[in-house]
């Protein structure tokens, strides 16, 4: 038996304001009235009746920004400190008592070194607070705490299919062997596969023989479905196959440019990021309108997010939120990365839409300690999951030190899968050549894959405002089609909110970088990014063909 409650309900109190009130999660402070700029430590409370304590009762957290300690009747149950946006679970079985239950979750977002983002070096929201669902889980001894999916194609057929090896990590609960059966169905609801045995502790492998290709175009998901005694759970998966050959990234054989636009989430004032599946959506389903095929984001995303992205078909790269410093990364930020990490593995593993994991952003890529920690980083990601590309976003590949000299050195991306650079040359970086400066970026890619992760126009309206933005998009866009680059991320899609923005204040305070406004209404740039983005979906389609 698995009975999930998901809790909504909640007290809530700051220092600044000590009343409590209620409150619906998902919540944060930093959107209500008086509380906008609030840094510090709150707390939210809820009542839970359980008629009788079951087996195992488990919280599921999907993020507490950013540290959380968890009280069950008084007793501290558990906590999660330095990863704001990633899921966790919370052992609550020993405290459980029948009838009602007293829940007390303690959280702050006060700018820390034991954390990641770091301090106040980072460029989105500050937002403290239970930003995402709280999930009451109660599991008998047969269920499985977590199951790990891996496909691997074998050999490509025709029509997008291919012959897939599917391997199985089931962690239970109680480490017993148990028997179990297996089920795959396909996106029709027709089994695919079937098997029984025993579960003993080692993985479940097994060969799927005509399996639909996961793509931007064609996003196939299974279902396997796991049943141990008179228990049954499922999880989602695909079979995709991401790879670099050279400077040119692979999807399931096949050359692919990643025409990417970035969304920076939390950005409506209603909400912060603290918003509802609607407005995830909302702001989803413009990526997928302009025609892009990736996106990524520089912090960890919600399920509904990730699970969106699966059913559309847009290939993410989710990072941690290791963003501008400190450029040496210490003992302590490696700890929380790897913290973070193994987060990302474990909740996340199973969405096909990822195919790329990123370590950090903007940290001073010439120098010999974020060298040193990518190199930690990329090692520990690939040992934990083989499969997907790992990267770092570097805004040093253009190092004007470096250029003007004609320096050649190496940069901490071109330790990645892919090099990434965030490329603004002309704006926050000066050039008088473009040209030139980006050649000289290539040859710093030691023949890697070269992806723009970042290029646009940052108003306020002095620099050229959305007409500027285009003509941006429009020069910028041509010679990285004559280099013939890897790919390209527009950013952004959003104005979004940032507590170092250049304009507004309070729960206002927000960048004028985007295609939309900060509730999502166009611009006249959004119809161009459709229109020119559309013109490469239709050549690589065509090249496909």
């Amino acid at each position: 038996m698995i009975r999930k409650t998901k809790l909504t309900e909640f007290r809530f109190c700051t220092q600044d304001a000590p009343k409590p009130r209620a409150v619906t999660v998902p919540h944060t402070w930093n959107v209500d009235d008086g509380l906008e700029e609030y840094v510090g430590s709150a707390r939210y409370s809820a009542e839970i009746d359980v008629p009788s304590p079951t087996w195992k009762t488990v919280l599921r957290f999907q993020a507490v920004y950013h540290t959380c300690t968890v009280f069950l009747n008084g007793k501290k149950a558990g906590e999660h400190h330095g990863s704001g946006y990633t899921p966790f679970l919370i052992d609550v079985t020993p405290f459980v008592q029948a009838g009602r239950n007293h829940l007390e979750v303690l959280c702050e977002n006060t700018y820390t070194e034991q954390s990641l983002p770091h301090k106040k070096d980072f460029d989105w929201a500050c937002d403290g607070g239970i930003l995402r669902p709280v999930e009451w889980m109660e599991y008998d001894e047969n269920c499985a705490r977590s199951c790990r999916i891996t496909g691997t194609v074998l050999e490509f057929l025709q029509d997008d299919r291919c012959r897939a090896e599917v391997s199985c990590d089931i962690c239970l609960w109680e480490n017993e062997p148990k028997p179990y059966r297996l089920q795959v169905a396909d996106a029709l609801g027709e089994t695919v596969h079937t098997q029984e045995g025993t579960l003993d502790g080692k993985k479940l492998c097994f060969t799927l023989e005509n399996t639909a290709l996961w793509s931007p175009e064609h996003p196939a998901l299974y279902t396997l479905r796991l049943s141990v005694g008179e228990e049954e759970q499922s999880y989602r998966f695909g079979v995709r196959k991401i790879e670099t050959r050279g400077d040119k990234i692979y999807l399931n054989g096949r050359a692919l440019k990643l025409i990417g636009v970035e969304w920076m989430p939390g950005s409506n004032p209603k909400y912060g990021m603290a918003e509802p599946e609607s407005e995830q959506e909302k702001f989803l389903s413009m990526l997928k309108d302009l025609n892009c095929n990736f996106t990524r984001f520089h912090w960890q995303q919600s399920d509904f997010t990730l699970d969106w992205c699966d059913e559309h078909g847009i290939l993410v790269q989710e990072e941690i939120p290791y963003w501008g410093s400190p450029k040496a990364a210490g003992e302590t930020q490696t700890k929380i990365a790897k913290r973070q990490a193994d987060d990302m593995l474990e909740f996340h593993y199973n969405h096909p839409s990822i195919v790329c994991w990123g370590v950090g952003n903007e940290l001073g890529g010439h120098k010999k300690a974020t060298i040193a920690y990518v190199r930690e980083m990329y090692r520990y990601f690939k040992a934990g999951d083989p499969m997907r590309l790992v990267n770092y976003v570097s805004n040093t590949m253009a190092n004007p030190r470096m250029l003007f000299s004609g320096e050649v050195s190496a940069d901490a991306t071109a330790v990645g899968d892919i090099c990434m650079w965030n490329e603004y040359l002309g704006t926050w970086m000066p050039s008088k050549n473009y040209e030139r400066d980006m050649r000289r970026a290539l040859s710093r890619a030691e023949g890697k894959p070269l992806v723009i992760t970042e290029f646009g126009l940052c108003e306020p309206a002095h620099k050229g405002g959305d007409p500027r933005r285009i003509e941006i998009y429009k020069e910028k866009t041509a010679l990285y089609e004559k280099l013939d680059f890897a790919g390209w991320v527009y950013f952004c899609l959003n104005d979004y909110r940032t507590h170092i923005g250049e304009s507004g204040s309070g729960k206002h305070k927000q960048r004028i970088h985007g295609s939309v406004d900060l509730e999502g209404a166009k611009k006249p740039s959004y119809a161009f990014v459709k229109a020119h983005n559309a013109r490469w979906q239709t050549k690589q389609k065509e090249e496909k063909a």
